[in-house]
């Protein structure tokens, strides 16, 4: 209700330098913030994003471009094939201004490499343009590979051809076609740690009859109308095997593999009334569920609309600082749980103490970047010093071993890319990218345990969080095939993301409403169904009443004991099953359809198995540890190597039962 007019200062950034980006492929690229001593642990491989050398049955040659600028007639060809364009409409735009850019195309092993480096500004957009195979193509995203959101929210000079009229959001796809005889996959991905752009662009433009596989890159002007120069890594991969042509993820493995995976997770929005909240973790631990893991959320700082971030002094109505350490002792000392603070460092309130306009990022026109609700943007790379000095205050007063660092890896880092012309990587989401990220290893360093965030966007930052909600708004998991194998294959192995979200997440607000209220068995079992296709520990669903913790027996007890196995493996075996019963391994079943039915079965490499039936409408039966089951929709069986650990929903002698056992409990229902 207030207006105020004041001249924006514009002070130079002080912004002190932090460690080298773990690789560096262009010798001369800007490395923005990243320019002081050590080195950060990610990338934590010279090939980036290139994924590991897979063999082929068949000979992969390509041709590369007569003008490396315009990708119309680079080709590939396997075994007996004929050419196959493979960019067409991709290159350099504007063209004249490509002039001078260094573009190498190599082959590395089974994938086609294409680095770009024109330090000049000019380039606007770097296109992989669209494949045009000789005949049908299927193309196929995964569940958490996504690109989410790049539009005119993020910054107005955005050209409306590559983001449209609203909130755009864009999968990469993989694509399955008859190659020289054989069924071969094609993938196509941007090199996130090494790109100079503002961002990637999420609105495909291929021409008719070809198959689009990813887009492109976007390079917008910052506050002083120059673009950044120009640094590309593209990579297009070739395999008969899907899981080879699945971007690396070039992160180290979480340290928390074990804590992570063998807990039950939420963030407890807690109430005004700390004694009521230790009554019912009380009541949680004297019912046998010991496993949990519990962050606060951001109410744990505020009692009304104050600033719940950048701040080391809790919410005044829930006891202050004193009754946030009794909190803290009852639950970790106390009880034993893992227990830590809500933070973030994304969301930047003007009445935050430590508030300066100097910290707030910048659209391309000047204008503060909005946030969340009465909140803008800090910019990243003064973010990464504020929680490097305020997270040992926070430490040093409650002690904590687990934390909740919310949101940074649910917006994307394009989202939040900082076009402030005075700040250091200005205009690249990968400064935003690496700030996020070394935020997440000072958090785990602080807390000495697990440091989770929002997910959405979570697989960029797989290792540097140790969990995400396991969240992917943009996929419906009620329409559209559960296919794991990006997650089982490149997340699984580097930390251990929870639940499905939580059920709001899973199926959207609206749908969990309405099935929760119309069919609650279905909305609990389809929920935990998922959590254990996707080889995830649980998500705590919390009723919040001492005397009837039925839905957090349910959501705890069929997952808990068979995660703690599951997820210190590697999926081995992931087969799909048809309509006749018969599993295929994944390739196979996206080949001949199986893959969309939803009814799969996982082997790990301690023996652990999880068969699942995400199909809505029909049985699976399958044979598990020797023993055929009857799994009905949202029915599953899942057992460790010795069948010490067991978790079951099927049928029965006839009728549909549900249990769980493992050394610790045995549950029924």
């Amino acid at each position: 209700t207030s207006l105020c007019a004041y001249v924006d200062p514009k002070r130079p950034d002080a912004t002190p330098p932090r460690a080298k980006r773990g690789v560096q492929v262009f010798p001369e690229q800007p490395q923005g913030l990243n320019t002081g001593t050590g080195r950060l642990p990610f990338p934590n491989r010279p090939e980036t994003v290139i994924p590991p050398q897979a063999n082929l049955k068949g000979k992969l040659e390509f041709r590369f471009p007569r003008d490396p600028a315009d990708w119309s007639d680079l080709a590939f060809r396997y075994g007996d094939s004929d050419w196959i364009p493979l960019a067409v409409g991709g290159g350099l735009f504007p063209r004249e201004r490509a002039a001078g850019a260094r573009i190498d195309f190599r082959q590395e092993g089974n994938s086609l490499v294409c680095e770009v480096a024109r330090p000049e500004p000019g380039v606007e957009t770097v296109r992989f343009g669209a494949v045009r195979f000789p005949g049908r193509a299927e193309t196929f995203g995964w569940p958490y590979y996504t690109y989410r959101c790049f539009n005119k929210w993020c910054n107005p000079l955005l050209p409306r051809e590559l983001c449209g009229d609203g909130p755009c959001f864009y999968r990469p796809q993989i694509a399955c076609a008859e190659v020289g005889g054989r069924t071969l996959f094609v993938g196509a991905a941007m090199d996130w740690t090494q790109s100079a752009a503002s961002g990637p662009i999420c609105l495909g433009n291929a021409a008719d009859g070809t198959v689009q596989l990813n887009i492109g890159t976007v390079y917008l002007p910052k506050t002083d109308g120059v673009r950044n120069g120009c640094f590309e890594r593209f990579v297009w991969t070739f395999a008969e095997n899907v899981e080879d042509v699945f971007p690396a993820i070039p992160n180290p493995k979480s340290p928390y593999m074990k804590e992570a995976g063998s807990g039950s997770w939420l963030s407890f929005h807690a109430g005004t009334d700390r004694e009521k909240d230790i009554a019912y973790w009380r009541a949680v631990k004297k019912a046998g569920l010991d496993h949990v893991i519990i962050t606060d959320h951001e109410v744990g700082w505020r009692d009304g609309n104050e600033s719940f971030t950048f701040r080391t002094k809790t919410a005044p109505k829930k006891g202050g600082d004193e009754g946030q350490r009794r909190y803290a002792r009852t639950l970790i000392d106390e009880l034993g749980f893992r227990y830590g603070p809500y933070n973030n460092f994304t969301d930047y309130a003007p009445v935050n103490g430590f508030w300066s306009v100097d910290n707030v990022a910048r659209r391309g026109n000047g204008v503060f970047l909005p946030a969340w609700n009465r909140c803008y943007s800090p910019k990243a790379t003064w973010a990464v010093g504020m929680c490097g000095r305020l997270t040992p205050v926070i430490q040093g007063k409650f002690d904590f071993n687990t934390a909740y660092c919310d949101v940074h890896t649910c917006v994307t880092p394009w989202i939040r890319t900082d076009y402030d012309a005075r700040s250091p990587g200005a205009g690249t989401f990968a400064q935003v990218f690496y700030c996020y990220g070394e935020i997440m290893l000072l958090q785990k360093a602080a807390w000495k345990g697990p440091v989770y965030s929002e997910g959405g966007i979570h697989w960029l930052y797989s290792g540097l969080t140790d969990g995400n909600y396991a969240q992917d708004d943009t996929y419906d998991f009620m329409s559209q095939p559960w296919l794991v194998d990006f997650d089982l294959k490149r997340m699984h192995p580097l930390c251990c993301n929870f639940g499905m979200g939580a059920p709001y997440m899973f199926y959207g607000e609206e749908k969990n409403a309405m099935l929760r209220k119309d069919d609650p068995q279905a909305w609990m079992d389809r929920f935990t169904a998922a959590t254990l296709a996707f080889g995830h520990p649980g998500f705590f669903i919390c009723g919040r009443n001492p005397g009837d913790l039925s839905l957090e027996k349910e959501s705890y007890y069929p997952v808990q004991a068979i995660a703690a196995r599951y997820t210190q493996a590697e999926a081995t075996d992931i087969r799909y099953a048809d309509a006749a019963g018969v599993l295929h391994p994944t390739s196979a079943a996206l080949a001949n359809g199986a893959a969309k039915r939803s009814q799969l079965k996982v082997t790990y490499s301690d023996g652990t198995v999880v068969a699942v039936n995400g199909n809505l409408k029909e049985n699976f039966r399958v044979e598990v540890g020797g023993v055929t089951y009857d799994l009905p929709p949202n029915g599953w069986r899942a057992e460790s190597a010795d069948k010490s650990v067991v978790s079951f929903n099927g049928i029965e002698n006839g009728k549909r039962v549900k249990y769980a056992k493992s050394p610790e409990y045995e549950w029924r229902k």
